[in-house]
């Protein structure tokens, strides 16, 4: 195998971990955070809601358009790192943004505050995987000056870690308040 062919693989299992290991990571502790709310959603006493404003059982209601969103924003994110134009990411959260922030001011069975923690946490972690990803890129291929293979294997176990103990707190705090699986 030539030192070409090597590096391209590496690179692919980088691009693999940010946006397929990382999409199954986060949709695990998105799904925990949503399930919490709909249950909040369901304990709260629900306010007069004008027939506009999303309602509970309307929450979440097509995950795999996030999905699909997720996993196509952290493939451009890495890239855009890896071109040197990190600046992208911010461009594509304002997008984001503007184009769901009336929502986030409405009231309705849950306040559009918590709808926008949800969706801030799971950037969040995108951006994370992604740098994580783009970093491992550069300490295992990258410049000589730049490799580290300490660097390339403990920053993404460490973030696979801390995602696998958010995820447990997350269900342990689903489990303490009595949060059923089901939606």
């Amino acid at each position: 195998m030539t030192t070409e062919m090597a590096e391209a693989l590496i690179q692919l299992a980088y691009y693999a971990y940010g946006v397929i290991v990382a999409h199954f990571m986060i949709s695990g502790v998105v799904a925990q955070m949503w399930a919490i709310l709909r249950e909040e959603a369901k304990r709260e006493p629900q306010p007069i809601v004008s027939t506009s404003t999303p309602s509970q059982a309307a929450l979440r209601t097509y995950p795999w358009q996030t999905a699909v969103v997720g996993i196509s924003e952290r493939t451009l994110y890495i890239a855009s790192v890896q071109v040197g134009r990190p600046e992208f990411i911010a461009l594509w959260l304002t997008l984001k943004t503007v184009a769901r922030s009336r929502r986030w001011t409405q009231e309705s069975s849950v306040p559009g505050r918590a709808i926008y923690n949800n969706f801030l946490a799971g950037n969040a972690m995108s951006i994370l995987y992604s740098l994580v990803a783009a970093g491992g890129i550069e300490w295992s291929v990258g410049p000589r000056s730049l490799r580290n293979e300490t660097l390339a294997i403990a920053v993404p176990t460490a973030l696979l870690l801390g995602t696998g103990i958010l995820w447990v707190v997350l269900h342990l705090v689903r489990r303490a308040r009595r949060v059923p699986w089901s939606k």
